[in-house]
């Protein structure tokens, strides 16, 4: 404890005590005890409260401080993370892209020459996707091309 309030509540009884004893208001602030009469407590007790508001307002200010520092951080280890999946995702679309070309792009394309083989006879119980092969068949190539590409791919 800081220092104890001593309230006297008949006024002239303080005023008489303070002018008998003129020490008597500094050997009580010595020993922490403040001695307030009816005409300074209101002024005391609000003096007080703003003193503990203050001191609340201090502490709670640096709470705010190290919880926004932790804030920032967990943000930006979110935001670095955010662009890594980001980057990963951009490598596996064009990754896709890729091995989906090699299905339907270029002479020689995998449902180009799946087509030819099932044309030439193969049984088969399923059929490919008809937009697939309608774009695998864009590029016009004759069954001997086919023939000399595969010798030329390998």
């Amino acid at each position: 404890i800081d220092f104890v309030v001593m309230f006297v509540p008949i006024e002239p009884a303080y005023m008489l005590a303070l002018a008998h004893d003129h020490g008597l208001w500094q050997k009580a602030w010595d020993q922490n005890v403040l001695l307030v009469g009816p005409s300074t407590l209101l002024f005391v007790v609000r003096t007080v409260a703003q003193l503990w508001r203050t001191e609340d307002q201090n502490r709670n200010a640096q709470a705010i401080a190290d919880r926004g520092a932790r804030l920032y951080d967990k943000l930006t280890d979110f935001v670095n993370d955010l662009k890594g999946i980001g980057d990963n995702l951009d490598k596996a679309k064009a990754t896709y892209d890729a091995a989906y070309k090699k299905l339907y792009e270029g002479k020689g394309n995998a449902i180009r020459q799946a087509e030819m083989l099932r044309s030439l006879g193969v049984k088969s119980t399923k059929r490919m996707p008809g937009q697939l092969v309608e774009m695998a068949r864009n590029e016009p190539l004759e069954l001997a091309a086919v023939a000399d590409d595969d010798s030329s791919e390998e």
